[in-house]
């Protein structure tokens, strides 16, 4: 579920960026890009047409609105590596979101990171007791996210995982997969989405 989304200060037509957003979200596969979506149709947000749309393994997906601007949405990681800045009160935001466990996404375009949306996942009851069987019976849990440090590590404590790996990519989470198998270890694996179909097919189980 979206929590928040926060304008940047400089930017001032948030209606059409929201527009821009959906259409982009809208053909995305990420789990979390359902959540985007649910949120801007609530808003009574009506996606525009885009082009050159293209996912980005890991990070986040590309495209083009029809006045040539090109935009971003995924992680941190992916607005480094373009090189799309953040002002310092986004940043200070991102800092205390994270804190509070929740997975922040930026939207990025013409150089400059225009929002980002805070998503939180409640957690189930019911997988903290299945953990605690499985520590209970000898098992070891560990926890693979494309997730920053801060909300994994919060993440982990609620739930009572004491392993887990940050910010790691989909070929990351299948190295991490075989290098337990190769330490002679059988490895069971639950993921959702193509993100973790890598390690879904390393793993014995």
């Amino acid at each position: 579920v979206v929590t928040d989304m926060v304008f940047a200060d400089h930017v001032t037509d948030h209606r059409a960026l929201e527009q821009i957003l959906y259409a982009m979200e809208g053909q995305s596969e990420h789990p979390l890009a359902e959540a985007v979506v649910s949120f801007l149709k609530n808003r009574k947000v009506n996606p525009v047409e885009i082009l050159n749309f293209n996912s980005i393994t890991g990070k986040g997906v590309r495209a083009e609105a029809l006045d040539g601007t090109q935009y971003l949405v995924g992680n941190h990681k992916l607005m480094v590596e373009k090189g799309i800045a953040m002002d310092d009160n986004l940043g200070h935001m991102v800092e205390g979101l994270e804190q509070e466990a929740k997975t922040v996404i930026y939207f990025g375009g013409g150089g400059k990171v225009k929002a980002i949306l805070a998503i939180m996942d409640s957690i189930k009851e019911s997988s903290k007791e299945a953990i605690r069987e499985m520590q209970g019976n000898g098992m070891e849990v560990y926890m693979m996210t494309g997730d920053n440090k801060m909300t994994a590590e919060a993440v982990s404590q609620q739930v009572g995982i004491k392993s887990y790996e940050a910010e790691v990519l989909p070929s990351e989470k299948a190295d991490f997969v075989k290098r337990l198998q190769e330490s002679g270890k059988v490895v069971a694996m639950v993921g959702d989405g193509i993100n973790d179909s890598q390690a879904l097919a390393q793993a014995d189980v």
